[in-house]
């Protein structure tokens, strides 16, 4: 048997000595370059006009959706304002609403109250209780007033009354 030089160096044909992987010899550590190195990436091929025509109209088809999204929007909060403003108007007409039913029941109530003070038999009866008399049939009472002018505008008023 051979040896494993022998092998090698009828393998090569010379009589050098075949190359190892074991002599190679050591790395260098690598160096940075003095000035970055740029890969530019392949520029991409330009678009038609037509497909840039088509961009810009999807771009402003989106644009006038989000236009139109956001009005909506705002119309919708707005209205809702609306709504909560009615409600609450309704609430102060109701409230209204009650307060006239009893002040309508308080007035109805005066004007009953009223018929009854004005009524000739009443009207003597309270009198009869503070010490006031009806005249006769034959004694006439005459109420006289005097109104004396001090200003212009102010006047002042007098009334006496005399039996006969």
């Amino acid at each position: 048997m051979m040896n494993r030089e022998a092998k090698q160096r009828r393998i090569t044909g010379n009589g050098e000595e075949p190359y190892l992987w074991k002599d190679r010899p050591e790395r260098r550590p690598t160096r940075r370059p003095s000035r970055p190195v740029r890969h530019y990436a392949p520029e991409p091929p330009r678009e038609s006009r037509e497909d840039q025509y088509k961009r810009y109209v999807g771009y402003q088809n989106r644009a006038v959706m989000y236009g139109t999204l956001i009005i909506v929007v705002l119309v919708l909060f707005m209205e809702i304002g609306k709504l909560s403003e009615i409600s609450s108007q309704r609430k102060r007409i109701n409230a209204i609403y009650e307060e006239n039913k009893t002040l309508t029941a308080e007035i109805e109530g005066l004007e009953v109250q009223l018929c009854m003070e004005t009524r000739p038999s009443i009207i003597k009866q309270k009198a009869g209780t503070i010490g006031m008399i009806t005249p006769a049939e034959n004694e006439v009472c005459v109420l006289r007033t005097v109104v004396r002018r001090t200003t212009d505008t102010a006047q002042t008023a007098e009334s006496g009354t005399r039996a006969r």
